[in-house]
């Protein structure tokens, strides 16, 4: 999956949580206006098995966090 971002000015860094955001699956630094992080899950595990929210965040280079946004799947 990929999660892209862009900023006015400079991003800093891009989140992918799993289910909550204690849960920090993925995460990449950027030092420009756009960044992609691209992140493979593994689903063939059983306890994998259920619905899942993917939430994703990016932070600016000013630390200005982003509004969190969120997709649910379920994963069979």
């Amino acid at each position: 999956m990929q999660v892209g971002a862009s900023d006015d000015r400079q991003l800093s860094l891009i989140e992918l949580f799993l289910d909550s955001t204690n849960n920090r699956v993925a995460s990449t630094s950027v030092s420009s206006t756009t960044g992609t992080l691209t992140y493979k899950w593994n689903t063939s595990l059983k306890s994998q098995k259920r619905n899942h929210t993917l939430i994703a965040r990016s932070t600016d280079a000013a630390g200005n966090r982003s509004t969190q946004q969120t997709v649910s799947v379920t994963v069979k």
